[in-house]
């Protein structure tokens, strides 16, 4: 069960759990609007207590993180959850800091979040909460991002 007063990722925004009511989970987001989802939909940033969706930490260690995460073969990803991530990059475990690690995984630039195998119901595994974050690949200037299609082909 999420904590009252969290924060969650819902799709690509971030959310303060609010209150539960009929079996939904209400969230807000930044901008104070509030909408009924299920808990399965939820992703655990940070368990708070917040009043409000804090500012994300400005300079972090992200280069340090990247070189101590990068695997030995691109295939392979390396468990790591939101706590451990923001302890390593920040030395805190803090919403600011889970924040700033979210929006730096959602740009790309240096890591880059592996949701958990959804069960053929549906539903997200228990640990579902549990990203597994891999250090992305730095891309030459001069070559684009891979399309959907390159990135879903069979290897060769």
């Amino acid at each position: 069960m999420i904590p009252l007063y969290s924060l969650v990722l819902y799709k690509r925004s971030v959310n303060r759990l609010v209150s539960f009511s009929d079996g939904k989970l209400l969230v807000e987001n930044e901008a104070g609007e509030q909408k009924k989802l299920r808990e399965k939909d939820l992703l655990l940033l940070h368990p708070g207590p917040v009043n409000t969706i804090p500012r994300a930490l400005e300079k972090g260690d992200f280069e340090t993180a990247h070189a101590m995460l990068m695997p030995e073969d691109e295939e392979s990803s390396l468990p790591v959850g939101w706590k451990e991530l923001s302890e390593l990059v920040f030395g805190e475990y803090s919403a600011p800091a889970a924040l700033s690690c979210l929006r730096e995984t959602l740009e790309g630039r240096l890591l880059s979040r592996k949701p958990g195998k959804k069960k053929k119901s549906g539903r997200m595994p228990k640990n579902g909460n549990r990203p597994s974050f891999s250090p992305s690949r730095p891309r030459s200037p001069n070559r684009p991002a891979p399309s959907n299609a390159a990135r879903n082909r069979p290897p060769s």
